[in-house]
């Protein structure tokens, strides 16, 4: 592309012109970039890639930075342009490379979304007076619905803290013993421990038990009571499986809604937070430890963050998902620092 238009026309410098339009991340520096191959270059170099930005405009190819993003084959100004993680969030967030902002207002929509989406689901089941939610209460009805093939002696005395034995008639004239533990919550069959969940030779034993306790105490539960207490015994003590819990939730959801990351306390820690860059290593002898002066290291200007005093290996703002050096990331780069830096400087932007 830059060498058939250098054909065209000599004499111009491809470093100052054409690669900053070819790396143009958003739409106004993409403008700004072709106005001055616009005024800068040869009349039949720029007709040649003018011919090139309209076959790319047409969706023939691409050939420029911010093409390569619509299109999630771009690392946003990181090593290697084929990652696929970044591929993959590029074509979730193509106008990410548009505008900085556009990417806080793609997540909180998502965020919004997420929630609304809990709260709606909270509010069905409140309305239905359900007691567990979907998933559980499908395990649940299908064990209560089992329960006509279970068998259990008129004659055993139930202690819940010991194992009796159930029988399940899986075929006609087939028979299938179970023990059955409901302190320990478990099933020889194997279904209560795996999904936390009572199984139909549990619920038979439970009910057998509750009818033991009824001729003891003299007393019977209501129906609805009877109901609420076997399905709190078949999801047990798993906070996850009761409706309420998750309707408590989602009440809580209404007031304190998901907060944004710059909304977040951040807790600094030199040792795990950011990341250190790896040293490269480089070729030839070793250079040797020598003394430096104080006050020529508080000159030093790290080449990312653009304070003094540390360079790029000791940065402690190492390189997050936006880009330093660039202004139409200036945003993200203050509410990085703001919420990393003590004194609330405002980092400025690297030369």
């Amino acid at each position: 592309m830059m060498y058939n238009a250098k054909k065209k026309g000599k004499g111009w410098d491809d470093k100052t012109l054409f690669w900053p339009y070819q790396g143009a991340r958003t739409e106004l520096e993409r403008a700004e970039r072709w106005e001055e191959l616009r005024r800068n270059l040869p009349r039949l170099a720029f007709e040649s890639l003018r011919l090139q930005r309209v076959k790319e405009e047409n969706g023939a190819f691409s050939w420029t930075l911010l093409k390569h993003i619509e299109a999630g084959m771009c690392m946003f100004g990181r090593q290697g342009s084929n990652n696929p993680v970044e591929q993959q969030h590029a074509k979730q967030l193509k106008d990410r490379g548009q505008n900085p902002f556009k990417f806080v207002y793609a997540w909180v929509a998502e965020v919004i979304k997420v929630e609304g989406e809990i709260i709606r689901a909270a509010q069905e089941l409140e309305d239905e007076d359900a007691i567990l939610p979907p998933w559980a209460n499908k395990q649940y009805q299908d064990a209560a619905d089992g329960m006509v093939s279970v068998r259990i002696d008129e004659q055993i005395f139930i202690d819940p803290a010991e194992a009796a034995m159930v029988t399940d008639e899986v075929e006609p004239n087939e028979f299938v013993h179970y023990d059955v533990n409901l302190n320990k919550r478990t099933c020889g069959c194997g279904h209560w421990q795996h999904y936390e969940i009572a199984c139909k030779h549990a619920l038979s034993m439970w009910e057998k038990y509750q009818e033991q306790l009824e001729e003891v105490n003299g007393a019977r539960m209501e129906a609805d009571a009877y109901i609420q207490a076997r399905a709190r015994f078949a999801v047990g003590d798993q906070p996850y499986f009761l409706t309420q819990v998750f309707i408590e939730a989602a009440n809580d959801l209404k007031t304190k809604r998901i907060k944004l990351p710059c909304e977040s306390t951040y807790v600094f820690d030199v040792n795990k937070y950011p990341p250190k860059p790896l040293a490269k290593t480089q070729p030839g002898r070793p250079h040797e430890n020598r003394f430096v002066n104080p006050a020529a290291a508080a000159t030093t200007r790290c080449g990312i963050c653009g304070q003094r005093g540390h360079n790029q290996l000791t940065c402690e703002y190492y390189e997050v998902w936006f880009d330093w050096k660039d202004f139409n990331d200036m945003v993200f780069r203050n509410l990085f620092t703001n919420a990393l830096n003590p004194n609330r400087n405002r980092v400025r932007a690297p030369r």
